[in-house]
């Protein structure tokens, strides 16, 4: 499952009460936030940097968000990053747009049957860049079928993004907030 097996966290993440005024301004549309932006507390001037770019490329991308969160729970399961998994897999489930069946069959990646070949070319596009930091010559005509230049450009933000995030997440060994859904156990 995860390569990251020692108890965590590495360093507590810090409450409210801990902030300060920068931290607060930056986490403003953060209620409750998470443990993860917890963390980056311990850095306001990274965390009053990055907010803007995180919720932007999450927010304000050209992808839909069933697009979005399939992208997002791809690159959480290539880095086994229980954290990032876990939040959006209960994200995806809340806001309905992908189930259980959806979110098993995203293990299994762009050959799993039932993804709209848009969707499996994201799903082959993530593991590309995941995996070799480009987009391969198939997997570019495949997503240039379906998406703009622009869309492709978010989409590769996005992607970046998660991996950072991701990269932080289990560097750090974030202790997953309640309501996260496990990481798949299974061997897909």
């Amino acid at each position: 499952m995860s390569n990251n097996t020692q108890p965590g966290p590495r360093i507590a993440p810090l409450e409210p009460e801990q902030w300060s005024e920068e931290v607060r301004a930056a986490l403003k549309n953060w209620d409750p936030p998470l443990n993860f932006h917890k963390t980056m507390a311990h850095n306001p001037t990274t965390l009053k940097n990055w907010i803007g770019f995180g919720e932007g490329i999450l927010f304000e991308n050209l992808l839909n968000l069933r697009e979005r969160e399939i992208t997002i729970l791809r690159v959480a399961y290539n880095m086994r990053c229980e954290y990032e998994w876990g939040a959006h897999a209960a994200y995806a489930r809340r806001e309905g747009c992908l189930n259980d069946e959806e979110l098993s069959q995203l293990c299994l990646g762009a050959k799993a049957t039932g993804w709209h070949p848009s969707e499996a070319a994201l799903i082959a596009a993530v593991d590309d860049l995941t995996s070799a930091g480009g987009i391969s010559d198939e997997s570019w005509d495949r997503l240039s079928v379906h998406y703009s230049p622009a869309h492709i450009i978010d989409f590769i933000y996005l992607v970046g993004e998660f991996m950072m995030v991701g990269m932080f997440m289990k560097s750090f060994k974030l202790t997953p907030d309640p309501g996260f859904d496990p990481f798949p156990t299974n061997d897909y």
